[in-house]
């Protein structure tokens, strides 16, 4: 008769989500205790923190509570770890932009600076000046334009800021 009366309390197993032999009141449990889990880990991290991070400033983590479950440890450890990813990414495109601005810069201004040499020197034959003065304003529209190039790299924000304002 005991057994009886345990079946006859028991809920009628509902099939239809998939979870075949599971009653509605395990599934309530399973369902609260994963809501759980969820609100505990998002407790966990901070959302100012998150909203904070941004991709010029290096060395940022999201913290985690000693007390965190280890879902939340997991998750927080693997962005933690794209966020050093990105930090050496910006860090080498930094010094990429750093290299090639000088590297294009220099010759640039060696160019100009011949050009307003011979220019300069009083023997030089009068047929070369315009040729020599197109050299020059060519340098300076090259030099122009590759300071144009690294700002764009540098900081496209505020390139397209200002893109926008002229139009």
């Amino acid at each position: 008769e005991r057994r009886h009366r345990h079946r006859a309390q028991r809920e009628p197993i509902d099939v239809d989500d998939g979870r075949i032999g599971c009653s509605r009141r395990c599934r309530a449990r399973t369902d609260r205790a994963r809501r759980r889990r969820l609100a505990g880990a998002a407790a966990i991290v901070d959302s100012a923190c998150v909203s904070t991070l941004s991709p010029d400033r290096a060395g940022q983590r999201i913290p985690v509570e000693s007390s965190a479950p280890y879902e939340a440890e997991v998750i927080a450890a693997a962005f933690n770890d794209y966020v050093q990813r990105l930090d050496r990414f910006v860090e080498r495109e930094r010094a990429f932009v750093n290299m090639a601005s000088h590297e294009l810069r220099t010759p640039i201004a060696v160019i100009s600076g011949s050009a307003e040499v011979a220019l300069d020197i009083p023997s030089t034959a009068p047929a070369t000046e315009p040729y020599l003065n197109h050299i020059l304003r060519t340098a300076r529209d090259m030099e122009r334009l590759v300071s144009l190039l690294v700002a764009l790299a540098k900081d496209p924000a505020r390139m397209y800021a200002a893109a926008e304002t002229v139009n």
